[in-house]
């Protein structure tokens, strides 16, 4: 009896557990989830199921949080966790999930394709990196670090999004020092069995190059994707020049072909140019500012912080100020690092591609590509893919992999139930979360159960999925 005892008037919040359960059933992931262990232990999809949906409610998954469900038979129940995984096995669980990971998103890309029809002929990709808590390995690397934290090793991963749903339909996670351009034939190599001919890839300018560019066009796929201006641009950077249209928004646009024959798009942008000399002061201070935080701890005899040492045991780390600087006032050596790093290309840029558009929708279509940036934010802010913990390469892809769940869930949702698709992540999460349950006990024996809190979302999702309401059967836990 003390150990009923303790499930009285328990009430957990199950609306992320509740819509997992609807969207893994939906893309049918528990075969193919327990299919890549051996029979004998827990089920692999339960725990899969236990940890996206717990990482979902908590903001971001720590393993060692799990000791709430783990050691509480009740929240076990609730979340689905099988009553003989401890905490050894959903580590294992979590690295075979990131062994087996390609398996996964094929089995992902099939059923979506096939049974949900996503068209995929239009796919935004972007990459992204995310800092460990430890020691630099084989894959953990020290590279260009879009988290701003240069000073920590990291892992890189790409995540292509499908323009028409806001699906995520492909996961890749490599070595903390690669860069976009061979990442994106990882990508590509997952993707490519599953797409249309004629598919059109939209991504960044860090994937640009000669390889990929050919790589798509030989196999009848197209491309969009932005370079960078080289001397061979710069005679047309003449808005005087013959040739330019003005767009709709107030943009300038000039066409002309490229070295390999592929249609180049100049725009210029105002605003554009605007921005570009915002960040230039913004960089500017915030390097002025790190100037004097270094020169104070040289003043007071202190050591370097770590991000401004070199880590190479031979070579010995030293910092001055330039002389130009010294005794500047902060606002003239503002103004001198924004005029020292001017161009004459601000506010210009260009697209190359090879599909025939014109220049509006060529335009239009690349700028949709903040979708795929959506996504990364929602990952890192949402789900808390950052910071990670772990040496195991395995480990690490699997606890990225479980984040990507996450996503999916999300978006695959947004799509299935046409009437949220404009609420963001976190506001989808934030109603989850109140979707609760309430399990009654009278002299240790269960009474009734309870669903409460529910919301119109909850009951827009319900509808769509086109399972039993369990907002229908909601009560006072007053009664």
């Amino acid at each position: 009896m003390e150990g009923v005892a303790r499930f009285e008037n328990k009430n957990v919040p199950i609306g992320t557990q509740w819509l997992v359960d609807k969207v893994f059933d939906a893309l049918m992931l528990d075969d193919c989830l327990d299919g890549t262990k051996r029979v004998q232990g827990p089920s692999m999809a339960a725990i899969i199921r236990c940890l996206v949906a717990y990482g979902m409610q908590s903001n971001g998954l720590s393993v060692l949080e799990l000791s709430e469900i783990e050691n509480d038979r009740g929240l076990r129940e609730f979340y689905g966790l099988p009553r003989e995984a401890d905490t050894n096995q959903i580590y294992r669980a979590i690295k075979r999930l990131g062994r087996k990971r390609h398996e996964v998103m094929r089995h992902i890309l099939r059923v979506l394709r096939n049974r949900y029809r996503i068209p995929m002929d239009c796919l935004f990709v972007d990459w992204s990196t995310s800092y460990i808590d430890g020691k630099a390995t084989l894959n953990i690397k020290f590279g260009h670090s879009k988290d701003h934290r240069p000073d920590r090793p990291q892992v890189a991963y790409g995540i292509a999004l499908d323009k028409a749903t806001g699906i995520p339909l492909g996961l890749t996670v490599r070595r903390g020092n690669i860069n976009d351009n061979p990442h994106f034939r990882t990508m590509f190599g997952l993707l490519r069995g599953f797409l249309p001919k004629g598919a059109e890839f939209v991504f960044d300018a860090g994937a640009n190059g000669k390889i990929n560019k050919t790589m798509l066009n030989d196999n009848g796929f197209h491309f969009l994707t932005r370079v960078n201006i080289n001397a061979s641009d710069m005679q047309y950077l003449e808005l005087n020049r013959p040739g330019w249209l003005y767009l709709l928004d107030g943009t300038f646009a000039f066409r002309f072909q490229g070295n390999l024959g592929y249609d180049k798009t100049l725009y210029y942008s105002e605003k554009r140019r605007e921005e570009t000399f915002q960040n230039y002061r913004r960089k500017a201070e915030h390097d002025y500012d790190e100037m004097m935080e270094i020169m104070k701890s040289q003043t007071e005899g202190k050591g370097l912080r770590k991000k401004y040492r070199n880590s190479n045991y031979y070579v010995d780390t030293t910092l001055q100020v330039k002389p130009e600087f010294e005794g500047m006032a902060r606002e003239d050596a503002i103004l001198a690092a924004v005029e020292s790093r001017k161009t004459g290309t601000e506010g210009y840029f260009i697209l190359i591609s090879n599909m025939k558009l014109n220049e509006q929708k060529t335009l239009d279509l690349y700028r949709e590509r903040h979708k795929s940036e959506d996504g990364f934010k929602d990952l890192k802010s949402g789900l808390r893919i950052r910071p990670l913990r772990s040496k195991n390469w395995y480990a690490l892809t699997g606890r990225i992999m479980l984040a990507y769940l996450g996503l999916l869930v999300l978006y695959f949702t947004k799509f299935m139930t046409p009437s949220i698709r404009n609420h963001t992540a976190e506001t989808l999460i934030n109603r989850l979360r109140e979707f609760s349950l309430t399990v009654l006990y009278e002299d240790g024996s269960e009474k009734g159960r309870f669903y409460c809190n529910s919301n119109p979302i909850v009951d827009a999702i319900d509808e769509s999925f086109q399972g039993i309401s369990l907002c229908k059967r909601k009560y006072s836990i007053d009664k």
